[in-house]
């Protein structure tokens, strides 16, 4: 069984992003200067985008996107599963 902590769910999932030092750098700062952390931040960017792109709106994904996020979200899911039995 494998160890979980914080916020951590088993249903959880990588997601890893490339960026430049400064980046991160920024990430870290802005982190430390609202008292979050660096995922939650990113994600809350992620959410103002998906708002600003109409997917999204109050925090909840709109009824003509919610088949194509329960798709995606199988198919990484599988993907997922797929790996841990390598």
């Amino acid at each position: 069984m494998s160890k979980t902590s914080g916020k951590h769910n088993p249903d959880n999932v990588l997601l890893g992003i490339h960026a430049t030092p400064e980046i991160k750098a920024l990430a870290g700062l802005v982190a430390e200067m609202t008292k979050s952390n660096m995922t939650d931040t990113l994600l809350d960017g992620l959410m103002v985008m998906a708002e600003r792109a109409g997917v999204v709106r109050g925090g909840k994904v709109l009824p003509q996107f919610k088949d194509e996020i329960t798709l995606r979200a199988a198919q990484v899911r599988a993907a997922k599963k797929e790996r841990q039995t390598r």
